[in-house]
């Protein structure tokens, strides 16, 4: 290792003149840096058991170069720079000591370098490099041969934070995956309007509030111009005074969805709000909608109103996965009619509502608001290394695909062969999955493609490998499972408010009410659909078969006999059974399973005065 020392120059106008020293150590390895080597080079002993002496503070840090004080130290510390490249280090230092070696102030710097690991990481590759590569484990980039092009540092207060250089390269570890999960994943939770003031309108604003942002919406009177414009002043009606004097109950509903909001407080988007939202977004008075822009004037104006359509979203959310040199992109994108918009092209407002040519689309489905919050939030793009994708697709985005189409751009569709390999060439299979859930019954209507299920309700990709691990897409029967959908909303009002969840569901009284379960499952049968799970619903102890009857004459010259036969399915009620119902005024009749099939009250009606001839 050689040393050289070389005094420069430095002046500036009405400044005075300092001699800068600038010592290099050639063919310097950081190893090097040792007690030893500071005091063999040193014009002193340091004294770094003085107060402060370790306290010096980089005013500017990076990569193998730093320019360091000592602010708190209580005398002037001259600025101190050391450069470190090529297997050279250099220092300099504006102070008057001109020596061949290093001044206390170069000194002091160097064994701040040498102790402080929060220095020290800047100039030492290799313990630098320890510490990236134990960080870029949760990026799955630790076996790059240079981490240093990947990740960056920052100094804070002694503090060194290692970052990604990439912004939007996410980690996949435990703790990454739980806040991913929390911000992306599901949780597991036309009336008369009442008549204006002559001469006026009412109109909804939606605003925010003047100083905490969260969403408002009010219901305002207005006088209207000869062309129809509203005038000033703007009069905020009372909603729940306007709800007592309605009986209807769309009506009903949409003055209590905007009085929930009169006092809302919370800027993050609830739950709860949905509700009212719908209700709102229904607006079954069918009055004009504006949305309230504050930089135009900060009070409800007509000035300051905008004219807005007001919508439910109907189509929703699509991830795109696409592989680029070594990592995976996901962006989203939103369908709306029949257009897709790029999400970050797309303003959000109040939290719940995205604007698309001056319509304000409701997003109806927490899970799916957390979704594109998240997206909006980090520019509408996540970056993962290759190495971590797999982990992160089997956690996050396989349980969003039920609620979110994701497409994988690499994907290719099937061909002949692969369908007929897999199975996938025969019709696909309608079942419906019946499952007990406390009070409730949950119906899910399923397609079976092949071996491979998947709801109706779900937007999930089939996707499916070949035997030489090829992966392949298989078409989903859009109209067979449009037309399964449809059915089973013609067959309970209640369906049409749970399309965006996995599964329809109606309370066991509902469910089992003899005119609605015997009728659905007749249907169903019919239709060739499969029905899985009935006999799993507790304390369910109904035959799933409506009662057939048969009645058969048999005579001669002077006698004849008559045999009468009630079967339920492949259930034989008996005489004896059926004599009991009946005389007791029961609905239902044993069968020879156990199982109890239903008798309609007008059968029971009926047959009093027949069976009494039946022997």
């Amino acid at each position: 290792m050689r040393c050289c020392i070389i005094f420069t120059n430095h002046m500036q106008a009405a400044q005075p003149t300092y001699n800068a020293t600038e010592i290099i150590f050639e063919g310097f390895q950081m190893p090097a840096l040792t007690h030893a080597f500071i005091l063999a080079n040193s014009t002193a002993i340091p004294d770094t058991g003085a107060g402060r002496f370790f306290a010096v503070h980089p005013d500017m840090i990076e990569l193998n170069v730093g320019s360091f004080s000592n602010p708190g130290g209580g005398l002037v510390f001259p600025a101190v720079v050391v450069e470190y490249r090529k297997d050279k280090l250099v220092l300099s230092c504006v102070c008057n000591e001109q020596s061949n070696k290093l001044c206390h102030h170069q000194a002091q710097v160097l064994y701040n370098i040498m102790e402080r690991s929060d220095l020290r990481i800047f100039f030492d590759t290799a313990l630098r490099h320890q510490q990236i590569r134990a960080v870029a484990q949760n990026y799955g980039l630790q076996n790059e041969p240079n981490p240093d092009e990947h990740f960056e540092l920052s100094w804070n207060n002694k503090v060194v934070s290692i970052m990604p250089r990439l912004k939007s390269l996410q980690p996949v570890n435990e703790a990454a995956l739980h806040q991913l999960a929390a911000d992306l994943l599901p949780i597991n939770n036309t009336p008369a309007p009442t008549a204006a003031t002559a001469g006026s309108t009412r109109v909804l604003v939606l605003s925010e509030h003047k100083y905490y942002q969260h969403l408002q919406a009010g219901l305002y009177e207005a006088a209207t111009s000869a062309g129809g414009k509203i005038k000033n002043p703007l009069k905020l009606l009372d909603v729940q005074e306007l709800a007592w004097q309605t009986n209807e109950v769309a009506a009903v509903k949409f003055y209590t969805g905007i009085a929930s909001l009169i006092n809302n407080h919370n800027k993050t988007p609830l739950a709860a709000h949905l509700h009212a939202l719908r209700a709102i977004v229904h607006n079954p008075l069918e009055l004009t909608a504006f949305y309230h822009k504050p930089d135009v004037s900060e009070n409800i104006t007509p000035a300051s109103l905008v004219p807005v359509q007001l919508a439910l979203l109907q189509t929703g959310l699509e991830l795109q996965v696409y592989l680029k040199g070594g990592f995976y992109e996901i962006s989203g994108q939103l369908l709306i009619g029949d257009k897709t918009y790029p999400l970050n092209n797309l303003p959000m407002k109040y939290g719940y509502f995205i604007l698309a040519e001056n319509i304000l689309h409701l997003v109806g489905n927490m899970d799916l608001l957390r979704v594109m919050t998240y997206f909006k939030k980090h520019n509408n793009i996540v970056v993962l290394h290759q190495s971590k994708f797999e982990e992160f697709r089997k956690t996050i985005l396989a349980r969003l695909e039920d609620s979110i189409r994701i497409n994988y751009a690499w994907l290719v569709a099937a061909t002949k062969e692969q369908l007929e390999e897999n199975g996938f060439d025969a019709p696909p299979q309608q079942l419906i999955y019946l499952t007990d859930a406390g009070v409730h019954v949950m119906i899910s209507p399923v397609m079976r493609y092949g071996e491979v299920e998947v709801s109706v309700l779900s937007k999930r990709q089939l996707y499916a490998r070949d035997q030489k691990e090829n992966a392949f897409i298989v078409d989903r029967d859009e109209v067979a499972e449009n037309n399964f959908t449809a059915l089973l909303l013609k067959q309970h009002p209640d369906f049409a408010e749970q399309l965006h969840q996995q599964a329809f569901y109606l309370t066991k009284k509902q469910f089992l009410d003899e005119a609605w379960f015997l009728d659905a499952f007749e249907e169903w049968e019919w239709r060739q659909i499969k029905i899985l799970g009935f006999n799993e619903i507790e304390k369910n102890k109904l035959n799933a078969n409506k009662g057939k009857v048969s009645v058969k004459v048999t005579s001669g010259l002077d006698w004849f006999n008559t045999d009468l036969e009630v079967r339920y399915g492949g259930q034989k009620a008996s005489l004896r059974q059926l004599h009991k119902s009946i005389k007791n005024g029961n609905k239902y009749v044993t069968l020879d399973d156990g199982t109890l099939g239903m008798l309609p009250a007008e059968w029971i009606k009926k047959w009093r005065h027949i069976l009494k001839r039946v022997k």
